[in-house]
């Protein structure tokens, strides 16, 4: 990213961050990160451990021995608003709007390159992703190991353009994985309509990129948006990549592992079950396979995991809606300030200037906008005395704001978040609710908080430093 800081609330001259290396360099200045430095097992321990750290600790965490591999693994590299704050360089609550302003930067077309660090060690021949990859068996219920950090790059030859997602891959035997590809997403496209000609599709899996890259993956764009330079765009200048070994694609070059291969047509393998993002065991269905013809990495590879269900999970989620969501509320209403989906993407925190008398209800206007986005399924509105990051003081908000008998909607019957383990069926609708917990612009006298004086003004670092 162009403009990383050590604190997020107050800048230092920036450093550029163009790889993974970088970032954790970045993270462990700041304090954001701890090392573990005794040998871990991927299968009991490295999982656990991670999520104890994630829970308890709120920082990254990079185990350096792993047993039985030269491999590293980092974890919760994104795992929360102040880890996006570093890397735009602007404190927690400009995030979204930083987002917005990086989102909204020309495209910058990548550059080529004819060497890359992700080549080092390059393996083509009886591949065994299992012996090469430390892939951790992250719940205890999964069916196998899953590959969730992985950044899938494939050629849409409808639309001329790279595409990059996010798929979650199970580990098989030898060179074989199961893929999900997201209904409705643009890979699923792109597999359907080269099985309807009886064609793979190539692709390039890559872990452990630079953020801008990381972060470009896991937004929404058109289908025809060339998703390699909007990354550029992130990052503010042009994404360097290197052709892959066995594969007509290209792979950025700040990459630490890389799986080529191909998706194979009208072959599909049961696959499942998992921990989903919602913390609940998902089914088994059919999947396609993803065929295996090269695995490239440095000689001493980082590889990034990511617990599905965690602060991380609905970070990467969460922070892209809040984005796109933002800009549609603003357009209700200028007195939306800022928003939050986090820490479950599920439940949106709204928070809005004070409502003139002339707009009485309008909280509610801005609470039922919210909820057209598929996934919001709770939208909460409160005034801008109101911290949307601290559930405690939302919370309070609700509870002392809100009547129950006017204040809360429900909408039932209406198109929800596919993995909802509340619905009946996979297809059936769910009900939404609404809260609108801004004060009365009518008796706004009665509810001014008791704050001590002079608190909006006390930095806590000015009282609390040593010496």
């Amino acid at each position: 990213m162009a403009k990383p800081v050590r604190s997020a609330k107050h800048s230092t001259k920036p450093a550029v961050i163009r790889n993974i290396r970088d970032h954790i360099a970045l993270l462990e200045r700041s304090g954001d990160l701890v090392r573990v430095k005794r040998e871990v097992d991927t299968d009991g321990e490295l999982p656990a451990v991670l999520k104890r750290v994630q829970k308890e600790l709120k920082k990254a965490v990079l185990f350096e021995k792993l047993k039985g591999t030269n491999f590293q693994v980092v974890g919760n590299l994104y795992g929360g608003r102040d880890k996006l704050a570093r890397l735009f360089g602007v404190p927690e609550e400009q995030v979204v709007q930083e987002w917005i302003r990086l989102s909204g930067s020309k495209p910058i077309k990548p550059v080529r390159v004819n060497s890359a660090p992700c080549q080092e060690v390059v393996h083509q021949k009886d591949i065994d992703i299992k012996k090469i990859l430390p892939v951790p068996f992250q719940y205890r219920g999964d069916a196998a190991p899953f590959i969730n950090s992985a950044i899938v790059i494939a050629w849409d030859p409808k639309t001329k353009t790279y595409n990059t997602s996010f798929n979650r891959m199970q580990v098989r035997n030898g060179n074989r994985l199961g893929i999900q590809l997201v209904i409705n997403m643009d890979l699923f496209f792109v597999h359907k309509e080269a099985e309807q000609r009886n064609q793979p599709v190539e692709i390039a899996a890559v872990m452990s990129t630079d953020p801008a890259f990381f972060l470009a993956a896991a937004t929404r764009l058109p289908r025809n948006a060339d998703e390699i330079e909007y990354a550029g765009a992130l990052a503010g200048e042009p994404v360097e990549l290197v052709k892959c070994k066995t594969v007509d694609l290209e792979v950025p070059v700040s990459a630490e592992v890389v799986l080529e291969g191909r998706i194979l047509p009208n072959v599909y393998l049961d696959e499942g079950p998992m921990g989903e993002v919602l913390q609940y065991y998902g089914g088994t269905s059919p999947k396609p396979i993803f065929e295996v013809t090269a695995i490239t990495h440095r000689r001493r590879p980082i590889m990034e995991a990511i617990l599905t269900g965690t602060i991380e999970d609905h970070t990467l989620i969460g922070v892209p809606m809040e984005a796109e969501l933002l800009q549609m509320l603003q357009k209700v209403s200028p007195l939306v300030k800022n928003i939050s989906l986090l820490p479950f993407f599920l439940m949106a925190v709204i928070q809005v200037d004070d409502i003139p008398p002339t707009q009485r209800g309008l909280g509610k206007n801005i609470a039922i906008t919210a909820l057209s986005n598929p996934w919001v399924k709770m939208a909460v509105v409160v005034n801008k005395d109101v911290n949307i990051y601290d559930m405690e003081d939302v919370f309070w908000a609700v509870v002392t704001r809100a009547d129950f008998d006017r204040d809360i909607i429900r909408v039932p019957d209406t198109f929800g978040f596919p993995l909802d383990e509340m619905k009946k069926t996979r297809d059936a609708p769910i009900t939404r609710m609404a809260i609108d917990a801004t004060v009365d612009p009518a008796v706004q006298v009665r509810f001014t908080r008791a704050l001590p004086k002079g608190y909006e003004n006390v930095r806590l670092q000015d009282y609390l430093s040593l010496g």
